[in-house]
Order: structure tokens, then sequence, then C-alpha cells
């Protein structure tokens, strides 16, 4: 069958839907099997539901190397970022489903992004990442991200050979919605893999009857998928014929039902049509007998009756009456029992943004790439991804579109779901039509949503919370100290409580909660209590998804790559463990000298005493900083670079560009400043100098009531946000680069005021980058572009 198959008697076929216009209403019918079946569903659907997407630096990685990643949390009925979730888990477990690596990460605006570490708990193999929230788990549908990443130990396969599959077809045909009966023409779906699961391109071949007549003929395409149409009789065998790589191959079409109802979808531009067949034998019994059409998506259904007076029965459908993305079609008897089902993708309202032709310049040892896209007026987040032009590592079979919009509909894992949604065209629609007749039945079971909807066993997750129990009770006033993110909070008792409350923590990696016991003096003290944290650990995820491996590389170099180090992986993590585990100051100053540029001065309470205001301080140290009536101003006399005399400051990490805020900043949060009056390492916007503050809200706690208090430590804490560092390679002109090398990962772009993406990346001298690009914007905007850029 060739791609004009598809448009077959299209004329005869609008002039009959013409007669039977179906104007779908949301409402129920005062029908009491309506009533059933859209009661069931809103209950079914009642509970929202999200959907997790991760986009990974690429798919194929070397031991020693980092696994890049920027996860979407999105609504799964708005296809926008989640602005309620908070806690997501991510897990790599190996092929015996045992997890080596895990970890929770905080997500915000439904955006986040981190690290996995390829270390020695890896081998050569294949993994599964998974990222989930606890609320999923409370639903059959696959909204959780499963992917499988491939890993490649250099030091055991010094050589990998290209693997040589035994030349067996796996083929399965499958009748458009589900059954093939007798004397009905019919559309046949073909899927046919190789023996990894893999379809198998342009494979022609034929079909004959048993006496060996030819009755029709197909070709896949480029992914093992195709179609043809058979006008079944009952008591013929049928046999399709295939001649593969000179083997030849033989498989049978059998289960032709006598009686029955088919069901055959026409998409005619700006309606679907919607055939419904039976024969004469079976139209004795159904022809007193109303059936019922359902049209659903995950969130609204909608239902009208269909009834058989004659041998077909066609229902006409705008598309103005689909929603964007998957609809569901699904056929019942009056006694709600499913009969048939068919899938239909309506691309028209997915918001696609698109970029244009990207420049790269050259600074020292940097590449700087500039893409125009157009001005945002909404928050968004895009991560790119930076490798050799000729790259193998990035095999993925989903971007963020597919993955939200296809992938949680159906019941099996697709493979290459990116294809359909890449310059999407007519001939694209179509193949993505042939490969939803291949999938039968969607993700939503009827029988789940007639007898066991979803229920809430598995509590939506916001932080880490607590309950405190009070063993013994000195006072009633309780102090809770900061964490890094979460303001500390006080807790006033009556006389007969013994226990209180928290929700909403974000403790990271070493984190501890403190708590202080205040008494009538105003002193703090150790409480004698316990506390119980919810959550506790990383729920598993238990559910299983069909899922297939990305193509694995054909060839691998033995190339040294550097290992990673702990100072170089995360200055942040050692300042974090200077904090802890640094018991004099002295010491304490040494260490994050070394681990900066400029001075740094660790703040006392004599310290704070003699610096109360930050203009104060700021003018021993040499600059001209003052403060008048609110408004705080900073500048260096002689400044390294002209026309810019304001230096760079940054609070607790963040650049700010309105010293307002700092004008009555108390200096009694203080923890340390590092002042660096050259700005190296800031280029040419640090030539008025650097002023980085980094505070502690509990010291104003310690200052005022002591430094008697409790520690816990907490069982599951957030995951720092770790930075990617790419890997130092022996030789950037290798063959081993080229096919599986790292030149950078972006997790967090944004778009400039002049709508342009820019980012940076090291310069290995590749004359050409591929550049992986996805992510959204709030209001659901996708962006997801692979193109090549060169450096000339």
């Amino acid at each position: 069958m060739n791609f004009n198959d598809y448009n077959y008697n299209y004329g005869t076929v609008s002039m009959i839907c013409a007669l039977f216009l179906l104007l779908f209403s949301a409402t129920a019918q005062n029908n009491q099997t309506h009533d059933s079946l859209i009661n069931s569903y809103e209950k079914y659907s009642k509970l929202p539901r999200e959907v997790v997407y991760v986009h990974l630096n690429k798919s194929t990685y070397i031991k020693g190397e980092a696994i890049g990643f920027s996860a979407y949390v999105l609504d799964k009925d708005t296809k926008t970022p989640s602005a309620l979730t908070t806690n997501l888990y991510c897990t790599i477990s190996d092929k015996n489903n045992t997890i080596i690596k895990q970890k929770l990460i905080r997500v915000e605006k439904g955006i986040s992004n981190n690290v996995f570490h390829v270390d020695s708990l890896f081998n050569s193999g294949n993994y599964t990442f998974k990222a989930y929230t606890n609320w999923m788990r409370n639903f059959d549908e696959q909204n959780l991200f499963v992917e499988t990443i491939n890993v490649i130990d250099p030091e055991t396969e010094t050589f990998v050979k290209p693997k040589l599959l035994p030349n067996n077809l796996d083929a399965q045909f499958l009748p458009e919605g589900g059954h093939l009966v007798a004397d009905i023409k019919s559309n046949i779906g073909i899927v046919i893999k190789n023996s990894d699961g893999f379809g198998v391109g342009n494979v022609e071949g034929e079909i004959v009857d048993k006496s060996d007549q030819f009755v029709t003929n197909f070709k896949t395409n480029a992914l093992g998928i195709g179609r043809f149409v058979l006008m079944p009789l009952l008591h013929e065998t049928y046999t399709v014929k295939i001649k593969h790589r000179n083997k030849d191959f033989e498989f049978s079409i059998n289960n032709i039902k006598p009686n029955g109802v088919t069901l055959a979808l026409s998409d005619l531009g700006k309606n679907v049509a919607l055939s419904f067949k039976t024969n004469m034998q079976s139209l004795k019994n159904i022809n007193q007998k109303t059936f019922k059409l359902a049209i659903h998506n995950g969130e609204v259904i909608k239902v009208t009756d269909v009834k058989f007076e004659d041998l077909e029965n066609i229902k006409l459908i705008s598309y103005a009456d689909l929603s964007t993305g998957i609809n569901i079609f699904t056929l019942f008897d009056n006694n709600n029992n499913p009969l048939l089902e068919r899938l239909f993708f309506k691309f028209e309202g997915i918001k696609i943004l698109k970029s244009g032709e990207g420049v790269v310049t050259k600074t020292y040892d940097s590449l700087r790439v500039k893409i125009p896209v157009q001005k945002l007026t909404t928050a968004h987040n895009f991560s790119v991804s930076v490798l050799p032009e000729n790259t193998k590592a990035y095999q993925r079979h989903h971007t963020i579109i597919s993955y939200t919009y296809l992938q949680p509909y159906v019941s099996g894992y697709i493979e290459n779901a990116a294809y359909y949604f890449t310059d999407i065209n007519r001939k694209k629609k179509y193949e993505l039509d042939n490969l939803l007749i291949t999938q039968g039945w969607s993700s939503y079971r009827w029988n789940t949503i007639f007898l066991n909807p979803p229920t809430n066993n598995y509590p939506f997750e916001n932080g880490i919370g607590f309950k405190a129990n009070i063993n013994v009770k000195k006072s009633n006033q309780f102090l809770l100290f900061a964490l890094k993110a979460n303001k500390g909070d006080v807790f006033a008792l009556g006389d007969n409580e013994n226990m209180f409350l928290k929700s909403g923590l974000y403790p990271t990696e070493n984190e501890t909660i403190n708590i202080g016991e205040i008494d009538t003096k105003g002193r703090m003290d150790e409480p004698n209590m316990y506390l119980q944290f919810v959550p506790s650990k990383i729920p598993n995820y238990t559910r299983r998804f069909a899922l297939i491996n990305n193509k694995t590389p054909a060839l691998t170099e033995h190339t040294q790559i550097q290992p990673f180090t702990e100072s170089v992986l995360n200055n942040t993590q050692q300042l974090d463990e200077v904090y802890i585990e640094a018991k004099r100051e002295q010491l304490r100053t040494e260490r994050l000298q070394k681990q900066t540029r400029g001075n740094v001065e660790i703040f006392d309470d004599r310290t704070r005493l003699h610096n109360r205001s930050l203009a104060q301080y700021l003018s021993k140290k040499g600059f001209v900083a003052n403060d008048h009536q609110g408004i705080l101003s900073i500048s260096i006399r002689n400044p390294l670079t002209p026309n810019n005399s304001t230096p760079l400051v940054y609070l607790d990490g963040i650049q700010l560009v309105d010293f307002s805020f700092l004008a009555k900043f108390d200096m009694n949060t203080v923890d340390y400043i590092i002042i660096n009056r050259g700005g190296l390492g800031e280029g040419l916007r640090g030539g008025a100098g650097v002023i980085k503050i980094y505070t502690d809200p509990n010291v104003i706690y310690t200052t005022q009531y002591g430094t008697n208090y409790k520690a816990f430590d907490v069982p599951l804490t957030f995951s720092k946000q770790k930075s990617f560092y790419a890997p130092k390679y022996s030789y950037y002109k290798s063959q081993f680069f080229k096919s599986y090398g790292v030149i950078g990962w972006t997790p967090n772009c944004s778009v400039d005021e002049n709508g342009n993406l820019i980012f940076s990346v090291f310069d290995t001298n590749t004359p050409h980058l591929k550049l992986f690009i996805e992510g959204i914007t709030q209001d659901g905007q996708f962006l997801v572009e692979e193109k090549t850029i060169s450096l000339n």
C-alpha cells in the first residue's frame, strides 16, 4: 500500500457523512446506561493527574561521566508546568530491577535539574531511569517517566563488536478497532520487529488465500509499521508471505469472527468519519439494539447513541469537538461492555516554538552560542545538550512533546516517538495513525474505570514534614531553626499539648532539623522529644510498563576519561561540609579562602556589632557606599574597566540588579562576606569588583537565646542541585569522542529580552556542534529541536 491509498473514496464518504452530521454534547443524556457510563468515568478521572518527562543529555554513557538531566512535571490535562509538585523521585535500576542510584529532587514551577554520576556502581549494560511522584502511584496509566540508558565500561570493554542479530521476525497483524469480522472490509495494521524488539523498515509482503492466490500486498515504513485492507471470508485461510534478507517467512491471519461489528476511521481534514459496519448475519441480532459511542481523552467524556438500521452507520465528528492530542473512541453495547476501540491523534492545537539559525562566537577557551527564538512573556525553561555532529550517543525515543501528548495514553512503549512530532506533515500524521491502529486498546482500562477507580492511597507531597512528640516538657515554647530553603518558626503550645506538626520543609544533604526549647527566662535548652518524618524514604514504583532499549552503539574505543573529583564536581558541597565539620574559625577561613577568589571575612558577634549597616561595612573596605533615604548606592573609585564603577553584588549566590533591598539589610544575619576587588573570574562585568554576601538566618536566634539546641538527623533529604561538568578527553579528534563524547549540557537556559537563547560551552575545536534542545513555557509552548551549528 502506498501513501495515496489513504485517500480512497473520500468523496463518497463525505456525501454519506453529511447526512449523519453529529454535534457532540458533554452533558449526560437522559439515559440510564449513559448516566452509568458517564458517572463511572467522571469518578475515575476526578483525581488530577500529572506526567513527568526527563530530558537526558544523552542515552549512552561511558563509566566516569555524569548523567545530566532536566525534569519537567506537567499537568496532564492542560499540558503546562505543574504549580503544585515539589517532590520528585529519580532512580536508576539495573537489569534485575535493583535500584543502584536514587535521589529526591525539588521541583519548582514544574521544573528541576540535577546530575547522577556513572561511578563504580555501574557496569556495562542497560539501566532504567525512572522519575515519578508519590501521587502518581495511585494511577494505572503511565504518567511517570521511564527510559533505558546504556553504560559502557571502557576498562572491561576495550572494543565492542557490532551486535549481530539473528534474522528472525516477529509480525503482528491487528485489525482496526480490534476485531476481524467475516464479509466486512477492514484495515489491518502491521508491526514487524526484529529479535531486539525494534521495527524492521521497508519490509514487503503479500497476502494469499488457501489456494495460494494473491489477495493484496503491503510495505512497512522505516519503523516497521504499515497497513493493508482485507475483506475476510469466514472459512478462508490467509497467509502473509515475507522475504527478508534471503529468508522466507510465513504468518497466518486467523480469528475471523462470523458475527460482530467493525470500526474504521477516516481523517477528512476538518472532520473525522467513524464507519461502523456489520454483516447480514449480525444485523438480524442487533438492529433493535442501541450501542453507545464514547469519546474521551482521560479528562472529558462525551457519549452518543449508535443504532444499526443498515449494514453501515457513519458518524461525522467535527475537529472542533475533538481534544488536542489523543482522542479515544470506544463502542459499548447496551450493558456497557466495551466492544471496539480506536485511538486518533489531533495535531492541531499543539503550540510549538521554532528557532532561527544559531551563531557561535569564540571567547578564549569557550564558545558562546546564540539562537534566536522569540520574545517570551511568560516564565520558561529550556535544556540543551551539545554533542559532536556525528554522535551515536543520543538515540532516545521520546521528546517532551511525544512523552506528554502520546506515551501516557497508549499501552505499549513507542519506538522513536519523536519522529512523529518532528517536521510534522501529512505523511507523519498518516504514519502516526497507522501506529495507533496497531496499539489497539488505550492505557485506560474500562474494567478499572467501572470497578476500581483510583483512590488517594498515596498522598500528594510538598516537601518534608514531621511530627514532634514531646516526652517531657519544661516550657510551652519551641524554636525551629531556619533551613537554607525555609524560615525558622516558633511553636507555642497549650499546657496539655505534647506535640506539634510542621510541613513544607526542604532540607538538603547534611542539613539537620534543629529545635530548641525556650524556658521562662528566655534561654534555650535541648528539648526532650523525638521526631517522626514524612516522607522518610524514597517509595518504590512497583508497577511495570512496557519498555524498549535505546539502540546500542556499534563501536566503542578505549579512551581514558579524567575521573571526577568531589572538589571539581561541587564546590558548594565542599563549602557545606566546611559549615558542618569545621569548628575553628581560622580553619574555616582558610578552607573558604581556597574555594573562592577574593578575601573572606567570617562574621562573629563583634563584627556584627561594629558594622550596623552594609554601607558602613563596605565603606571600611574601600568602596563608596551611601545609604540615603532608603536608597543604597555602591561604587568604586578606580574601576579596571571604563564606564563601569558599580561592583557586582551577590546575595546567597544570586546576583542583585537592584540594591534597594540592601538599604535596610540586617547585618545580624550575615555569616560571611567575600570581596574580590579585581573581579577575577567575572570577565568585563567584574571590573568594578565583586561582593558576595552569605547569610545565616539562625544567627539571630543563637544570639538571642543561646546555642543549646538539639539537632535531629533527617532520614530523607533533597539532593542539592549539582553542576554538570563535561569530562576531559585525552584527544578531541578521536573517533571515540566524535561518536560518544560530550561537549556541554545546560539544563536551565532561558530566552533573553531580545528573544535569543544564549549559552556557553567549552571549545573542543569541533567544527560542527549537534544541539538537542527541549523545554516549555509556563503557558504550554514547546521548544523541541535538533540542529547542527557550524563554527565557521
